[in-house]
């Protein structure tokens, strides 16, 4: 009697020979290695596992290959290897569900549950190797000759069967738990599943065919070819998809149940996992299993707090704090957990109280300087008033009174326009010119428009823009003959910065327009002021045919207490500033074709300007 191998029996042994090697590697790297891995958790089960398929295979490959002249000395050797198989297939089923449970981190099976199929693990083998005192596990056995070879076939009895059953509960369960990971993962970890899920079908399906296939496929144990398919799966998982160095996290606790992006790095900082809300944070396809600032495009390496800005396929800009955090097995770490908080309210909520602090300055400046001089002049008048009761000190006291309400007013509208836009409807920049066109006094001037647009906007803010625009054109326009550039004005008020150091008695400029003694006093031609789209459909412009803004001045033009006139608040353009500010647009001051000022207001914030 001796051994003579045969062609079933080499897919059996090369199977063997894989699990044991990855039996022997996962052992090796249960403490640890020296490149930088922390310990396998769940490597002895994953060992035993492993360790226990092969020697199922390597006794099956035996039971094949035994061969000799006397068939009933045959028949015992083939029985007694056929038992062998029977110490490693009691424990498979359970260690198949252990790991799998280990793997996908569940903890959903009570002790008293383990406890059950521990017991069942030891009690095949036991029931296997003393069927010859009670025949319940095989009732009967004998030798077929197949291809030339004898192989042994068994009658079954009621204590296989109770296996079976045993065995497909659990190895169902197993599958059950591997559907549903599968179904809740992405990426690498998806993989890995799938790999695991396809080991565990293959010698499900087996066993089927070799207890209610037809009669073909009860002839060999085909569960145990079944657990081929199972070794390379398992050795396909370790090669391409780093199975045993990779670790899976608790997906739906630490992952999916986030609303922040969340990340999951080995110890390398390569990426096992993320949620959906992580997405935008990464550049190209399926990030996982590359280099965290490889694949990223915001910074993993930077403090804990830091701020990063991303900017999604929409254009829109979120800001984000991340925090990092060790994940640890008991042994070490295994690796770390990425979120990213999204603090895009806070950030703006800072940016809105900085410029609120901001208005606040101004409004002190003016109040401080721009309120103090007319109040002064009043009470300057009213005392002469009281001593010479001359009308004309009362209305110069009047005037000054006037003046205190203008920049009283600038400040509210200044105030109430500079705060965050929180609410928009589509509005039409031609209707809402004409309207705020009513309630400016024209002296004479003309509104043109040149065509229309429709931009997305706080319709009340909008019409004040208009309205401060207008007002810088019209008043200060089309007050006497328009002059030419280099003409002088006079400082404002105290507190007020002009334009131009020069002086000029009584100017009426504000900015843009400065004024010149026609001589006869005349008029000259009426202002005329235009808006409409601009060419590129970014926003609109407001502009006028006067003699314009000196370029070397237009880039204070915007800034608060700015005037050319000692009757100018020195805030209308900083109104409007304020007003595409809270918007998110840009304005800019610039000259019209006509030679006057022109202002453009650009609302796609991205194209910049011509």
């Amino acid at each position: 009697m001796g051994f003579q191998p045969t062609p079933l029996t080499i897919p059996l042994v090369l199977g063997a020979f894989i699990q044991a090697v990855l039996a022997l590697y996962v052992l090796s790297r249960r403490d640890g290695g020296d490149d930088g891995y922390d310990g396998l958790p769940g490597a002895s089960v994953a060992a035993g596992l492993l360790l226990a398929v092969s020697l199922m295979m390597v006794a099956y490959a035996a039971e094949l290959s035994v061969v000799g002249q006397n068939q009933a000395a045959v028949r015992e050797a083939k029985v007694q290897w056929n038992m062998v198989q029977y110490l490693g297939m009691g424990a498979i089923p359970g260690l198949w569900l252990c790991y799998v449970a280990r793997f996908i981190r569940f903890d959903g099976i009570p002790r008293l549950g383990w406890a059950a199929i521990a017991a069942g693990a030891v009690a095949t083998p036991i029931v296997v190797l003393t069927n010859p005192l009670h025949h319940q596990f095989w009732t009967a056995v004998s030798l077929e000759s197949v291809g030339g070879s004898a192989v042994l076939v068994n009658e079954h009895g009621i204590a296989f069967y109770a296996f079976t059953a045993y065995a497909y509960l659990l190895v169902l369960s197993a599958t059950a738990l591997l559907a549903r990971a599968y179904a809740e993962s992405t990426g690498l970890y998806r993989r890995q599943v799938a790999g695991l899920l396809a080991g565990s079908l293959a010698p499900f399906a087996a066993s089927a065919l070799y207890l209610f296939g037809p009669e073909a496929f009860g002839t060999y144990n085909l569960t145990a070819f079944g657990f081929f398919v199972t070794a390379g799966a398992v050795a396909w998982s370790v090669l391409r998809n780093r199975l045993f160095q990779l670790r899976p996290v608790a997906r739906r606790t630490a992952v999916e149940q986030m609303k922040d992006p969340a990340i999951v790095l080995d110890v390398d900082d390569r990426i096992l996992d993320y949620n959906p809300a992580a997405i935008p944070l990464f550049e190209g396809d399926d990030p996982t299993g590359r280099l965290a600032d490889e694949a990223s495009t915001v910074p993993f390496d930077g403090d804990t707090g830091a701020l990063v800005t991303v900017t999604d396929g929409d254009g829109e800009t979120g800001h984000y704090e991340h925090t990092r955090t060790a994940l640890t097995d008991g042994a070490g770490d295994i690796g770390s957990l990425v979120i990213f908080r999204d603090v895009t309210d806070r950030v703006r909520r800072e940016r809105e109280l900085r410029r609120q602090n901001e208005r606040l300055d101004q409004f002190a400046s003016v109040v401080s300087h721009d309120l103090r001089n007319p109040l002064s002049t009043a009470k300057g008048y009213l005392d002469l008033y009281r001593e010479s009761g001359v009308e004309d000190h009362a209305d110069a006291a009047e005037r000054a009174h006037d003046r205190m309400e203008t920049i009283v007013q600038d400040l509210l509208s200044l105030a109430r326009d500079g705060g965050a836009v929180t609410s928009t409807e589509a509005v039409e920049v031609a209707t809402a010119a004409e309207r705020a066109w009513e309630s400016v006094a024209d002296d004479g001037a003309t509104l043109r428009i040149t065509g229309d647009t429709t931009v997305e906007a706080d319709r009340g803010r909008v019409l004040r823009l208009f309205e401060n625009l207008f007002r810088n054109a019209v008043e200060h326009g089309s007050t006497g003959s328009r002059a030419q550039p280099g003409d002088a004005v006079e400082h404002g008020s105290a507190g007020t910065r002009t334009l131009s150091g020069d002086a000029v008695e009584d100017g009426r400029a504000d900015l843009g327009h400065q004024l010149t003694d026609g001589g006869d006093g005349s008029t000259g031609d009426p202002l005329q002021v235009s808006v409409g789209p601009l060419p590129d459909g970014t926003g609109f412009y407001v502009a006028d045919d006067g003699v314009g803004l000196p370029e070397d001045l237009r880039e204070n033009a915007f800034q608060s207490g700015v005037t050319s006139s000692e009757h100018g608040t020195g805030l209308g353009l900083a109104i409007v500033s304020s007003i595409a500010e809270a918007h998110g647009w840009q304005v800019r001051a610039t000259s019209s074709d006509e030679g006057g000022a022109r202002f453009e207001i650009r609302v796609d914030a991205d194209t910049p300007p011509n």
